[in-house]
């Protein structure tokens, strides 16, 4: 790969003079592998992508193994080898859902590269036991509220568990008997809950991945107890009533329990974003290298259980 880098004229006083130079640099190509991507799910058939990995400015489309051997055994039992479901790489074996304490290894071949693989634990869900709530009219806007919440969970002893609290706002918009719904993106205010791993400690005070509708952590502080994370959302929007029909919000809390593959991976992705935010394109940041589990290969194999509770914001003026 060549890259022509170009330096322009430095124009001085009293020099009028300008010259241009041209450097050839030279680039080696990294080796291509198999890139084997799958987050298991208990409710979804044990699903798998495959591709290769690609040089920089390739076209993506381009990387889909349809003529990969993906093998899949669960807890040393092999479970036979993965259907091919579509010709954009993906992957799934009938009748197979993950369960709990499921040991999962995946091996995947191709005739170009050299074989790849990956084995996770399944996590077991965790239940979210109660939110509490809390909220303050935001002192810039009369028309939102910042909403503190507070959830209650019991980790299960004996053993490492890794988790994500995530806080999803869905709108509901009702209009002539039609109703629509979407999402949308909400501030988490992280600060207060030491234990998530995605905050961290600058010179100049508390700071926070711009990732913040989400925390990850680990129970290596809270390990068998039960513990209450405390967030605050906040500039949440009143649910109002129309002229033809009513706007409801709504905030769903989702506490995720997840392998440590998945711990791993998210904590790199927010230190990337974090990297990018804070430096951008100036030449100044540290590479960021995102966390993989695939042996001779790239990717992630992960598992996640989830458990959601449900509030709905209150209508203006109640």
């Amino acid at each position: 790969m060549n890259v022509k880098l170009f330096i322009g004229s430095l124009v001085m006083m009293f020099y009028l003079g300008s010259c241009t130079s041209e450097i050839e640099v030279h680039f080696d190509k990294i080796p291509e592998k198999i890139v084997l991507n799958a987050i298991l799910h208990p409710d979804s058939l044990i699903t798998a992508h495959v591709s290769h990995s690609i040089q920089v400015g390739e076209d993506i489309s381009t990387s889909y193994l349809n003529d990969a051997v993906v093998e899949v055994s669960i807890n040393g039992i092999p479970q036979g080898r993965m259907e091919r479901a579509e010709d954009n790489g993906f992957y799934r074996l009938p009748g197979m859902f993950p369960k709990a304490g499921d040991r999962i290894r995946m091996d995947v071949s191709s005739p170009e590269y050299e074989a790849a693989s990956s084995e996770v634990v399944f996590p077991g869900k965790v239940d979210i036991l109660s939110v509490d709530t809390t909220s303050n009219v935001h002192l810039s806007d009369w028309l939102t509220r910042d909403i503190r919440l507070q959830v209650r969970f019991k980790d299960p002893p004996a053993e490492k568990n890794y988790y994500l609290l995530a806080i999803i706002p869905e709108t509901i918009e009702i209009e002539g008997g039609k109703e629509s719904s979407y999402s949308s993106y909400v501030s988490v205010n992280l600060k207060e809950e030491i234990i998530f791993e995605n905050n961290r400690q600058t010179p100049e005070g508390w700071d926070y991945s711009e990732s913040s509708n989400r925390g990850i952590f680990r129970d290596e502080q809270i390990s068998g107890q039960e513990y209450t994370l405390k967030v605050t959302v906040e500039r949440c929007s009143y649910s109002t009533e129309t002229e033809r029909g009513s706007i409801t919000n709504k905030l769903k809390i989702r506490l995720y329990s997840v392998s440590d593959s998945f711990y791993r991976y998210q904590l790199s992705y927010m230190r990337k974003e974090d990297a990018d935010n804070n430096f951008g394109n100036s030449g100044l940041k540290e590479p960021v290298q995102l966390y993989s589990n695939i042996e001779n290969g790239y990717g992630l194999f992960t598992g996640i259980q989830m458990s959601e509770y449900e509030i709905v914001l209150p209508f203006q003026g109640n």
